[in-house]
């Protein structure tokens, strides 16, 4: 037995084209849409919303957020990062693997994976992060697995750093999914660095 929800009167915005209509859907699917101000579909619905004067678009996929957990939740994790992505519109998230431990083997992307599962309120996906000496696990990664992988060029996170041409080329050449880079050059990162440590002082280094 479904239960079906029609949201009437609503300016439908989907595939380049606005238009009012009507959306039905039975249980957590669109069933059903009606172009048209008031519509009705052929079977009735248990509950009617009416969205007139109101936007209705598709959820928000959004492929880069931090949600903190583990490890860093004093400033965020799953359950509250994922309610403030759906109140904004965002129903599917690819979580970033800078956590504490960060997420570059199957272990701790697994132990991710069943944190996320009890606590996300929205569709996920985790990134698994490249590192120097952990290519043999992002050869096995594939699709259905890790979203992707996320490759840091610059020293800014942790040991997740692979600035060494042959490795990236490696990685690229052999990965089964999506790879995603930061692709700062290590070399500039260290002479600015250098440069704003002597004119500011330690001041200039950001507090994590």
């Amino acid at each position: 037995m479904h239960f079906r929800t029609l949201i009437k009167n609503a300016s439908l915005v989907n595939e380049e084209r606005q238009f009012v209509g009507t959306l039905v859907i039975a249980d957590d699917r669109i069933e059903e849409i009606l172009e048209g101000a008031d519509r009705q579909p052929e079977i009735p619905c248990d509950t009617e919303i009416d969205a007139t004067g109101c936007y209705l678009i598709p959820g928000v996929i959004d492929t880069h957020v931090h949600f903190r957990e583990p490890g860093l939740t004093h400033k965020a994790d799953m359950d509250t990062e994922s309610r403030a992505a759906v109140a904004g519109g965002v129903t599917t998230v690819f979580d970033m693997p800078n956590v504490v431990p960060q997420t570059t083997d199957r272990v701790r992307w697994n132990e991710r994976m069943a944190i996320a599962s009890r606590k996300m309120h929205t569709n996920f996906g985790l990134y698994m992060g490249a590192t120097l000496d952990n290519g043999h696990e992002l050869r096995h990664m594939r699709h259905g697995d890790v979203c992707g992988i996320k490759l840091f060029m610059g020293s800014t996170t942790g040991d997740m750093l692979v600035d060494a041409e042959e490795e990236i080329r490696r990685i690229m050449e052999q990965a089964k999914v999506p790879v995603v880079a930061h692709c700062e050059d290590n070399i500039i990162i260290k002479r600015n660095m250098k440069r704003a440590l002597e004119k500011y002082g330690d001041g200039c280094i950001p507090v994590s």
